[in-house]
């Protein structure tokens, strides 16, 4: 059980790390500026409010975390096959709010592409982990378990950048090419940032949605989220740039431009 615990440990101390950026509980502020959308003041208040406080957010991982636990989570046997740079690279902290890319955190893809380790080597802490785990569990099946295989392996280290991210991004997260967002991207960032990232105010809504259902976020976050995202929304039509109809939350008390009002539907129940 201490050698499990050892392989499984860097991954709770990696997603620690990533989430010390979690907003506080603050408001979300709408303004209304004349000839213009409604405008929010990005004080977003903290998604899950006091629930998440003693866990750092490991009780909503999927919310954070732009790709699945195995590829996100590095092993101490991993750390410890590249040496005192890997420590050193694994105690960086990263702004979870602001990746788009799997280059820009802590996970397997950026660990191998920035200290090369042999394949075989890798596989073979892989390897270990599938034995721990066999051990414990005589009913342990290799082919349904969350440990990265050889065939993921040999992705990682030869496919493309887009290729590995469409295979590891969770069902909560938004892949686009070599792009990703995690919900947690998505509930911080600025409609601006949107705009720089081309999104789908339509898939990010879905996003959300999943987030909610599946993790609970506060009345407060919701609305708040809501009305950024309607707010990009609104900002597409208008510049005739909102594909297909968009489905205006419930949550939200935005008023929609006559202008744009073929744009949105307003009939669907949450």
């Amino acid at each position: 059980m201490k050698k499990l615990l050892s392989v499984l440990i860097c991954f709770v101390s990696i997603f620690a790390v990533g989430c010390t950026s979690t907003p506080q509980n603050q408001t979300s502020n709408i303004t209304q500026d004349e000839g213009k959308s409604a405008a929010i003041v990005y004080d977003m208040p903290s998604p899950f409010g006091e629930k998440s406080k003693n866990t750092g957010g490991a009780d909503q991982l999927y919310f954070y975390q732009p790709c699945v636990a195995e590829f996100d989570g590095i092993s101490a046997s991993l750390i410890d096959l590249v040496g005192s740079s890997a420590e050193e690279w694994i105690n960086e902290s990263a702004d979870m709010s602001k990746i788009t890319s799997i280059n820009d955190y802590h996970n397997l893809y950026s660990f191998i592409k920035t200290f090369n380790p042999p394949k075989e080597k890798v596989m073979e802490c892989f390897e270990e982990q599938y034995r721990l785990f066999e051990e414990l569990n005589e009913d342990f099946d290799r082919t349904t378990a969350d440990i990265i295989s050889e065939e993921e392996l040999e992705l990682i280290y030869s496919g493309t950048i887009e290729e590995v991210t469409a295979k590891f991004s969770t069902d909560f997260s938004m892949a686009n090419g070599e792009r990703i967002y995690s919900p947690y991207w998505i509930y911080s960032a600025s409609v601006d940032d949107y705009f720089s990232n081309s999104i789908d105010p339509m898939e990010a809504m879905e996003k959300i949605r999943l987030s909610d259902r599946t993790y609970n976020l506060t009345d407060e976050a919701m609305k708040a989220i809501c009305d950024k995202i309607l707010v990009y929304a609104i900002e597409l039509a208008e510049k005739g740039e909102l594909e297909g109809v968009f489905e205006v939350p419930q949550e939200t008390d935005i008023e929609i431009p006559q202008s744009v009002i073929e744009h949105f539907s307003f009939n669907s129940a949450q």
